[in-house]
């Protein structure tokens, strides 16, 4: 029987040097300590365990965003777990949504093959998926995401995205500007491409940027990807994402030149955004903002910005 679900994996990263290092008692009760800890969080997010294979966990959802809840628990639990007891380990995580093949107690199909080759991308400490996943989720989970690349599956002709939710806040760059950016209830930020003009509020949801057909702002440029970047509303400020292969360029207002790779940039008083290149001022492909602290304090400067 055929049925829509969310595969997760989840390794222990560096088991083998656990048993050389810890002698084979006391690895394998780390091991299966730590496997019982993910088969806990995963009963408690909706998850059903279909199985362990020595040092990996193999589970179903019905839905991503349990499944995603599922693996930041499981990477905060288990980082705390080895913290405490002094053990450079941790785990790995791959997840992938679509049909599967229910036979018995097991599950099979291309979307378990595509979240295996997940967890064989990640890292220790990671969490990979698909969009296939990404676009499921709920807001406050998809701000986590960004594009990390694209990969080849055994199967497939087509590469798949590989996306990372990012757990810990410490692995997102930011890129500071000035820190004075107290914002009053009707600050908002200005956008312009082309003659379309968006106002962005802090109750909004991320306004999406990239050449898919289905991105809030459409960018109809070889060198932008398909989710490029994303602007949304965090701790009082507007911060811009990089989740892009070939980077966002940003030029402020006193023409400084940043380039963004897997960063974010928090927005302020006005400038350009060029995607996969240096924006041009007059260029149908560049996005022009300016920030309004209030519906008083700032309109639009006449003429296209940084002339």
């Amino acid at each position: 029987m055929s049925v829509f679900l969310t595969v997760l994996f989840a390794d222990i990263s560096g088991s083998t040097r656990l048993y050389e290092q810890l002698g084979n008692a006391t690895a394998l009760e780390i091991v299966s300590t730590c496997l019982g800890c993910l088969a806990t969080i995963s009963a408690e997010h909706q998850g059903n365990v279909i199985k362990t294979i020595g040092d990996e966990i193999m589970v179903t959802f019905p839905h991503p965003a349990p499944a995603v809840a599922a693996a930041l628990a499981m990477q905060a639990e288990v980082n705390e777990f080895f913290k405490q007891r002094s053990i450079n380990s941790g785990i790995r995580i791959g997840l992938n949504t679509g049909p599967v093949l229910q036979e018995g107690e097991d599950v099979f199909g291309d979307a378990v093959n595509v979240a295996a080759r997940m967890v064989q991308l990640a890292k220790s400490g990671q969490i990979l998926t698909t969009a296939a996943t990404v676009g499921e989720l709920p807001p406050h989970l998809k701000a986590q995401v960004r594009l990390l690349d694209y990969t080849v599956v055994k199967g497939r002709q087509e590469r798949v995205e590989v996306h990372e939710v990012v757990w810990q806040p410490e692995e997102v760059t930011y890129i500071e500007g000035p820190a004075d950016l107290t914002l009053d209830a009707a600050a908002h930020l200005k956008l312009q491409i082309c003659d379309r003009q968006i106002e962005l509020y802090r109750e909004l949801p991320p306004l999406t940027i990239g050449r898919s057909p289905h991105s809030d702002i459409v960018i109809d440029d070889e060198r932008a990807s398909r989710e490029h970047a994303r602007v949304e509303f965090r701790r009082g400020k507007f911060v811009l994402v990089d989740q892009s292969r070939n980077g966002t360029f940003v030029t402020t207002a006193n023409n400084r030149q940043l380039f963004l790779k897997r960063e974010e940039y928090i927005l302020q008083d006005q400038g350009r955004i060029g995607f996969g290149r240096v924006p041009p001022a007059n260029d149908p492909h560049t996005l022009h903002y300016w920030f309004v602290r209030s519906d008083r304090s700032t309109s639009r400067p006449a003429g296209p910005l940084l002339d």
